[in-house]
């Protein structure tokens, strides 16, 4: 982003967490410990035009929105944590470069072994009093499945919003 401090580029930002939210939580699937949403969409959007520090308070924001607004069982800071670590990813390896598949691919594979397998399963684990190893098939078969069906969405949608938001890349 050319400077956060416009009232535009603020619009934006809100814009973003707002989607995230309601690709999160209102167009999210669940099946047990599994849960499938839209919301990387929002995510990668974000972290492509902010970068990885306010990707990462996006994703804070987004997570802390999305319990209070939605509620889902009770809040844990261990998914606020990953939230924004995803956020993170995503701004470090999107932020200022060209989104190409292979990039996308591999923030997506970055992305989904830290947080989504290894730290979400986690976070599974201790709130449900289940053994880490017992969740990890599932959650693994999952991401094995959502790792080129993101980047494929992130990709077109990225080759179809490049030109709408080249006003406000970071050259």
């Amino acid at each position: 982003m050319k400077n956060i401090s416009t009232i535009q580029s603020m619009a934006l930002f809100a814009l973003l967490i707002a989607l995230k939210v309601i690709l999160s939580r209102i167009t999210g699937i669940s099946f047990g410990i599994v849960k499938i949403t839209l919301g990387f969409i929002a995510t990668g959007i974000t972290g492509y035009l902010f970068g990885p520090l306010l990707g990462a308070l996006a994703g804070g924001i987004t997570d802390l929105l999305g319990f209070f607004c939605f509620p889902q069982g009770s809040y844990f800071i261990g998914y606020t944590l990953t939230s924004m670590i995803t956020g993170f990813i995503y701004g470090l390896f999107l932020y200022g470069k060209k989104p190409t598949f292979i990039r996308i691919l591999l923030t997506v594979t970055v992305e989904s072994l830290i947080c989504s397998l290894l730290l979400n399963t986690l976070w599974t684990s201790i709130l449900f009093g289940k053994a880490f190893f017992a969740l990890l098939p599932a959650r693994l078969v999952k991401n094995i499945l959502a790792i080129p069906l993101q980047s494929g969405i992130l990709y077109l949608i990225f080759k179809y919003l490049i030109k709408h938001l080249s006003p406000y890349i970071k050259k």
